[in-house]
């Protein structure tokens, strides 16, 4: 075994204890209460001290379960097919602010608050079970029969493995630093991205470390990973390409410094948004030469694409690019700091300047929806159906598009 891995013992979680209490729609309209109980058991805890009844907090950060209360009000299954454009269909988290994007998989929701990970129904946003695993703000990664959370805190860094059907840990990865990018994985192998400025190659299933690469600087987005090349964006603007198979240097981009994290076009381009020099760039991924590039109207701040359009969140504006030629096709007014973008079918979603969840048209920009949050929008994400809206009053809900 490495010194940088860790097998953790302990019992397998079972569903949170106590109440998961979900609206629904009554007959008449009116709200009726619906209770679920979930089976209530006795959690083997593996720090010192800390038995059944003494104080939670106390529990280990990657073995412990949280006894955070489980608020979920749910209006419609999640399907949205019945529910108007915009509407909550379940909300989960009153009151807390969300730390990550949801993911989906299954039936299964998987969101974050404070160093707590949440597994929810996907059809009602029940609590389903929950771990603490420390601070973390990237989305979880599913992969094979395992999920795999990237761990941003000071005293817990790098990554655990949790099982997909309770949250028991498996084994945990430790950095010098926090990782704040989601991890990405082929086959038997998982890439781990970090603030040590370190590309490593894990065992899927057991964590050994197959190779590293030293990047030319700090990792804060997820890389791209496609047909045994990885594309590990740094934050001092360079993007190295990187060969699957033994961590081999390919290739280098240098663009102006801070990017965003990368994403692939169904064209195959590679497109990378720099927010020192403001500019969105094209490249071909097979040489890593500029294919093309257009400015932006100021430093990015959101990008994602949808078969031929690309688009990008920069100086109060959302503009959307043909992803062949960088041709502008249409812009529309967004939140000037932060925002967050993403694409549900046909529909282009993001924050608005009034901190509101706006749908757009992916194809002409008008206007189809909005949606008023709880508190600031922090995280959109999709699982190609619904969109999951992570707040700072609330730490999911899930909208019908």
């Amino acid at each position: 075994m490495r010194p940088n891995q860790q097998y953790l013992p302990g019992e397998p979680t079972s569903a949170a204890r106590g109440a998961a209490v979900a609206t629904v729609a009554g007959p008449e309209g009116e709200p009726a209460r619906r209770t679920v109980l979930g089976l209530l058991g006795l959690a083997v805890l593996t720090v010192a001290g800390c038995a059944p009844g003494t104080d939670d907090r106390r529990a280990d950060a990657l073995t412990g379960d949280s006894r955070a209360d489980s608020d979920s009000d749910s209006d419609n299954g999640a399907g949205g097919g019945s529910a108007e454009p915009g509407t909550a269909l379940w909300s989960f988290g009153a009151g807390r602010p969300s730390r990550g994007p949801a993911t989906r998989y299954g039936d299964v929701v998987l969101c974050g608050s404070g160093d707590t990970l949440h597994a929810l129904d996907a059809a009602d946003g029940l609590l389903g079970w929950e771990r603490r695993t420390g601070p973390a703000s990237a989305a979880p990664l599913h992969h094979g029969d395992g999920l795999y959370v990237a761990l941003a805190g000071s005293d817990a860094s790098g990554m655990v493995v949790l099982d997909p059907a309770d949250g028991s840990p498996r084994w945990r990865h430790s950095t010098r630093l926090g990782v704040f990018a989601e991890p990405v994985a082929d086959g038997d192998t998982v890439y781990l991205c970090g603030l040590d400025r370190t590309v490593h190659a894990l065992d899927a299933a057991t964590g050994q470390v197959r190779w590293t690469f030293e990047t030319h600087g700090q990792v804060f987005n997820s890389p791209v990973l496609h047909e045994g090349q990885l594309h590990v964006a740094t934050g001092n603007g360079v993007m190295h390409t990187l060969d699957t198979a033994d961590g081999g240097e390919l290739r280098r981009f240098t663009g102006g410094g801070q990017p965003l994290a990368p994403v692939r076009a169904e064209s195959g381009l590679l497109l990378l948004a720099d927010r020192v020099d403001s500019r969105l760039y094209a490249l071909d991924p097979a040489t890593g030469e500029e294919t093309w590039s257009v400015a932006a109207a100021g430093g990015p701040t959101g990008l994602a694409t949808a078969g031929d359009t690309v688009l990008l969140g920069a100086g109060r504006r959302l503009t959307a690019f043909g992803t062949e030629d960088g041709e502008e096709r249409w812009r529309a007014d967004a939140a000037p700091e932060h925002c967050p973008v993403t694409v549900v079918g046909t529909t282009a979603c993001h924050r608005s300047a009034e901190a509101e969840v706006v749908a757009l048209d992916l194809e002409t920009g008008e206007h189809r929806w909005s949606h008023e949050a709880d508190g600031a929008v922090l995280h959109l994400a999709t699982d190609g159906d619904i969109l999951y809206l992570g707040a700072d009053g609330k730490v999911l809900t899930a909208l019908a598009v």
